[in-house]
């Protein structure tokens, strides 16, 4: 792949598939209920309700697929009860005012990259897009490589099929979640938190398959790994517990729903992950640091 940052030489020719890396920001509705994906659709949670059920989730994984980064979670600023004899998580999480990702997030997550890939005496290549989030401090063992303007939708392995992977088993795996709830009697089967939030998003992460992830290293065609299967390709038995059974619909809401599988399993991906750096926007950041 050429012209990352005004290189010409393949990233490939460096960089080995372990030693190569791609990170992306995605938006999550943690909570949000197939009736409510209409309400949902077009919106781009910059406040109201749908802070209130946001979260930015930043994933990275290497090109082999063996290695993938424990998640960083985003949420707004907001004490959390279900937190409260919490003494670990099993993912990275912040807060700040619009659950956004941040140059001061960012730079603090990549300089701890730095450094774990420094301790290992190992040189990494990460690629990233051009958000104005994505800040580059001085590092050490970590080559920054932006992608060019407008083309990460065609250029970035993670939206070639890595997160639409993870975002499927968990929206699915919500609605089985409530379903149960309901089948148990549970006083409030629609209740879910952002600890259960941050439990599932590690582990349906972890739960992405290899093959998902060197597939979509090939078919950006960045990385050159050996062949392990011919397509990248959505979860089948998440598919297939939603999409094949529309009962899974009307168990959780008690109606027919009029939005399709796929505006439900994709609600959430316009949602904002940053926000366009302004004089006023710094200062926020500043005073909430």
């Amino acid at each position: 792949m050429q012209n990352f940052g005004g290189k010409t030489t393949k990233l490939s020719e460096k960089y080995c598939p372990q030693n190569l890396y791609n990170t992306d920001e995605t938006g999550l509705l943690y909570q949000l209920m197939p009736e409510k994906t209409m309400a949902f659709r077009g919106e781009k949670c910059k406040g109201g309700k749908q802070s209130k059920v946001h979260l930015t989730v930043l994933l990275c994984s290497d090109a082999s697929g063996t290695h993938k980064l424990t998640p960083l979670v985003i949420r707004r600023s907001a004490s959390q009860r279900c937190f409260k004899y919490v003494k670990s998580l099993p993912v990275n999480y912040k807060t700040n005012p619009k659950a956004w990702m941040t140059p001061t997030l960012f730079s603090k997550w990549l300089l701890l990259l730095d450094k774990k890939m420094s301790m290992k005496n190992k040189k990494t290549a990460l690629l990233v897009d051009n958000c104005s989030a994505h800040n580059m401090p001085a590092l050490k063992n970590v080559e920054l490589c932006y992608f060019p303007l407008n083309c990460t939708l065609i250029l970035q392995p993670l939206d070639m099929g890595i997160i639409n992977n993870f975002k499927t088993k968990y929206h699915s795996h919500l609605v089985k979640h409530v379903i149960a709830d309901i089948e148990r009697k549970v006083s409030n089967p629609y209740s879910f938190n952002v600890k259960q939030a941050c439990d599932m998003i590690a582990s349906f992460w972890n739960s992405v398959q290899l093959t998902v992830i060197v597939n979509s290293w090939k078919s950006a065609r960045i990385s050159e790994s050996e062949d392990v299967g011919e397509n990248v390709v959505v979860d089948e038995i998440t598919q297939d517990d939603i999409q094949s059974d529309p009962e899974i619909y009307s168990a959780v809401t008690g109606k027919t729903i009029n939005a399709s599988v796929v505006e439900y399993l994709s609600v959430d991906d316009e949602a904002l992950v940053f926000e366009a750096y302004t004089d006023k926007s710094i200062i926020e950041e500043l005073n909430d640091n």
